[in-house]
């Protein structure tokens, strides 16, 4: 009866993995499906980039080129916070473009995506913009990049040592303005800060895929 007993529950535990697994076996062939991989067709690039470019019908010139490559930033820090390296971070239309990155409105374009400051070279904001190399009016510029050490410390006591406490809410989809007209009140509810989508298009990881399926890198 035992034996029986141990039986049934490993053949129950094997379906279970089976069923419960995190592939797209049971979808295989479709969107791009193999077991547990997923391998999107060249022509899905088209997906990814869909912000109308110069000439196209909706053009906008905020939008710039974000029609051919999308980008975004990363500040990383040293352990004194008195210094860091800028990487930015890209995902093209078509592969073979060469983008060349500016850091700073009347700086030289640079072929490398990282860019050393210290709190002594960079007191202002520093806007970052990045271009094709051999388009280079084809340029998308980001958020201008704003230091730890360019604001004023905020005083809190022992309790709120190794990082900040409290909540942020998620106003996901909410419009701007909607979100603008609560502030007062979420700031007297005691919240910290507000998470909105990225009003962006978007750069795709394969950093945390689920079920093989990419998301955006802010997805986590």
């Amino acid at each position: 009866m035992t034996s029986k007993r141990t039986f049934t529950v490993l053949l129950t535990a094997l379906l279970l993995s089976a069923v419960f697994a995190e592939d797209c076996s049971n979808f295989n062939g479709e969107n791009a499906c193999q077991g547990n991989q997923t391998v999107y067709p060249e022509s899905w690039n088209k997906r990814s980039f869909q912000t109308p470019l110069p000439g196209d019908d909706g053009y906008h010139p905020a939008y710039e080129y974000l029609g051919l490559f999308a980008c975004y930033t990363a500040i990383l820090y040293d352990s004194s916070r008195t210094s860091a390296t800028i990487d930015v971070r890209c995902k093209q239309k078509v592969s073979s473009m060469v983008l060349q990155y500016q850091f700073g409105s009347s700086a030289t374009p640079q072929s490398s995506s990282q860019f050393a400051v210290t709190s002594t070279s960079a007191t202002e904001p520093m806007t970052v913009i990045v271009s094709d190399k051999d388009n280079p009016s084809h340029l998308i510029t980001l958020e201008p990049l704003d230091f730890l050490w360019m604001n004023p410390e905020v005083p809190t006591g022992s309790e709120y040592n190794k990082g900040q406490k409290g909540a942020i809410i998620e106003m996901f989809g909410w419009p701007y303005k909607d979100i603008e007209a609560e502030c007062e009140a979420i700031s007297k509810m005691g919240y910290l800060g507000v998470k909105v989508f990225p009003p962006q298009e978007s750069v795709f990881t394969f950093e945390w895929p689920q079920n093989g399926e990419l998301n955006p890198w802010w997805f986590y």
